[in-house]
């Protein structure tokens, strides 16, 4: 297929001088220039591939003529807007298929339907009706998960499947290596492999079925022809045949749609719409996602941990799931379980408002006696949250007042020092204020597959200054420089490097002129490889962003601070919205996210060691955009916990590891 396509395109290239110019080149002469023989170019190389999907999608030719003519007009009028014109193969892709499904939308709500010519229209009928229909619910599903995927990967898989492209050929269209394409294809199909096997596809049996389904040249031709004709020599493109309003919010949202006509299936479709809005919004049955429609409501209630004499406060308490019929969800969120206090525990709440006088000279250690003796109370001291807040117990503790509440005196002389007092059955209980200890930086979060020490430390080395300069160098010296460079002992995953075709003597460039961050320049240098850095049994190391997938590492983020009251759906959106949204396990990635355990609000959350630093940088930036107060912390609060409505995004939550469990190998497998 490839010798044929390249043979074909030799030929072509003895007449057609715009042959063997790139997408980026025909795009960029028909933007500035309005050169149309070089729009022409660009929509007879890419015809059979948008003719196969507007085809397989619309209902009947004449919506697949519309929608096919739309994804062009559309190039023709907003082409100068496409930030990667090489990938241009993967736009069109992408505009055609949502072009297709707006002829749907057109056709349901009325608009512009001639259903004379839908009746007249002839239904050519196979030998074998089922295996036809099962073959193009294939092909649409493949279809739409290629447009779903990241453009670098779709670009590279469809100049393969469509054009029959060798890597070679692809590296020099790209501007690229050929250990990058080989890499970007591999990832691709991989990725690819996996969100079919999601919906139930064999992988083998949709490229297959794609095939069987393509648009032949003779009919990808003639469209092109009468298109070509259409155009002329105008430099201003005719308004496309479906309204771009249509079009518009389909690109936005990437929603799926497939129509019963299309499926031959109707639970099918209900089923993928059903999925489609799950995964966009919450569900309005669900805790914290508002509405009281009288269905099931599923809430999770965290019973009360026991704070014992010189304990932190953080055991983990029993998570009971119950089921209640017609719940008022917004009322079961603000009213918190209460807790049966002691009788002691009932005085000392009285006498937080009562005004005291107090003259505290002591150290630390000493505090709660101190405390005890002035204000004849019982007050405890949790010696594991003095550690945990990284204070010493001979810190000095001085402070005077006249005629103050006692609630806000134990404030001012705790909270300077990371601590708050809380009511326990037994007493005063003086522990760590984690909502404090956030914005300083401690217990912020903590690896759980990885030694944490070790972690902080290489994120210390990498964060410090670097300015090198790399021109032609091999990867292994490169590497070299870097480990004497930052104390790091890098190393390099020469079998992942292997798989994609590169070796230690790959050629590493970059020349930034001036110092930034050594992880930033690290990351710049290997990016052009398709290269990142991971953490593998605590040691850095360069590797393929396939192997840094399937070596996931697990990390507790601790959300004080963020003013979440309990309800996680905002920061996972947030997440995996704003970071590698293909990467998380919604969107057929292998990194997962879930609720954590025990009093404290908390994501765990598996992902590649990359991700997660833009996760803390992100949690840090809106940490320090909120501000929380913790007046009410004087009295110890019930956990209260309310369901997330976050479809799809815990995960299996048995256990810390990482990966999201789904199959790799590649896309014919």
């Amino acid at each position: 297929m490839n010798q044929c396509s390249e043979m074909s395109e030799t030929n072509r290239s003895k007449h057609d001088p715009f042959a063997s110019a790139s997408d980026a080149e025909l795009l960029d002469a028909w933007n500035r220039d309005r050169l149309a023989d070089a729009f022409s170019a660009l929509v007879r190389r890419h015809s059979v591939m948008v003719l196969s999907v507007c085809q397989r999608k619309c209902r009947c030719h004449s919506d697949a003529e519309d929608a096919y003519q739309t994804t062009f007009l559309l190039l023709a009028k907003n082409g100068s807007k496409i930030r990667q014109p090489e990938c241009l193969a993967g736009w069109l892709h992408r505009v055609a298929q949502r072009s297709s499904v707006a002829t749907l939308q057109r056709n349901d709500r009325g608009i512009e339907v001639n259903e004379n010519l839908l009746a007249s229209e002839e239904m050519v009928v196979s030998e074998d009706p089922l295996d036809e229909i099962a073959a193009r619910h294939e092909s649409m599903i493949l279809d739409e998960e290629l447009a779903a995927m990241p453009e670098r990967y779709r670009a590279v898989l469809l100049m393969q499947v469509y054009q029959g492209h060798p890597i070679e050929k692809m590296a020099e269209r790209f501007d690229t290596t050929v250990g990058t394409i080989r890499g970007r294809l591999q990832r691709g199909k991989k990725l690819l492999a996996s969100r079919l096997r999601r919906r139930g596809v064999v992988p083998l049996v949709a490229f297959t079925a794609s095939v069987a389904t393509q648009a032949t040249n003779a009919e990808a031709g003639s469209m092109a022809g009468q298109l070509i004709q259409t155009l002329g020599t105008t430099t201003v493109p005719p308004s496309p045949p479906i309204p771009e309003s249509l079009v518009k919010p389909l690109l936005s949202t990437g929603n799926k749609f497939m129509s019963p006509m299309n499926l031959g299936l109707g639970c099918g479709a209900a089923m993928i719409g059903t999925l489609g809005l799950l995964l966009v919004q919450p569900p309005a049955n669900v805790v914290g996602a508002g509405g009281d429609n009288g269905t099931n409501v599923i809430t999770a209630q965290l019973g009360p941990a026991n704070i014992q004499k010189g304990g932190s406060g953080n055991a983990n308490p029993a998570v009971k799931i119950q089921a209640s019929a017609n719940a008022d969800t917004s009322k079961a969120a603000e009213q918190p379980p209460q807790e049966e206090r002691s009788e002691v525990a009932k005085q000392l709440l009285q006498a937080m408002d009562r005004p005291e006088d107090l003259s505290i000279e002591t150290s630390l250690e000493g505090l709660a006696d101190e405390l005890q003796r002035q204000l004849q109370l019982p007050v405890l001291l949790d010696q594991r949250a003095i550690q945990f807040a990284e204070l010493s117990v001979d810190q000095p503790v001085k402070y005077i007042s006249s005629q103050e509440p006692l609630r806000s005196s134990l404030r001012k002389i705790l909270e300077p020092l990371g601590l708050k007092a809380t009511i326990d059955n037994e007493g005063i209980v003086v522990t760590a204020d984690h909502t404090q200890l956030v914005y300083r930086g401690i217990g912020t979060d903590r690896w759980l597959n990885a030694d944490d020490e070790k972690m902080r430390e290489l994120s210390d080395k990498l964060s410090m200054g670097l300015n090198e300069t790399f021109v032609e160098t091999p990867l292994k010296e490169a590497v070299v420089q870097l480990s004497k460079s930052l104390d790091i002992n890098f190393i390099v995953d020469r079998r992942a490097l292997d798989e994609i075709g590169l070796d230690s003597s790959t050629s590493v460039n970059i020349d930034l002129d001036k110092e930034v961050v050594a992880y930033d320049f690290i990351q710049t240098a290997l990016r052009n490889l398709d290269l990142t850095l991971m953490v593998l049994n605590n040691v850095p190391t360069v590797t393929t962003i396939i192997a840094a997938d399937d070596n996931l590492l697990t990390r507790i983020y601790w959300l004080e601070g963020l003013a979440l009251d309990g309800n996680y759906d905002s920061i996972m959106q947030t997440i995996q919205t704003s970071i590698e949204p293909d990467a998380w396990e919604a969107l057929g990635g292998n990194c997962t996210m879930g609720p954590g355990p025990g009093e404290r609000p908390s994501l765990i959350i598996s992902a590649r060691y990359d991700i997660h630093r833009q996760i803390e940088d992100l949690i840090d930036a809106l940490r320090s955009s909120t501000f929380n107060s913790s007046a009410k912390d004087i009295v110890r609060p019930m956990p209260v916990r309310r369901a997330s409505g976050f479809g799809g995004m815990g995960g299996d939550m048995g256990g810390f590891g990482g990966g999201g469990g789904l199959g790799g190998g590649g896309f014919m497998n």
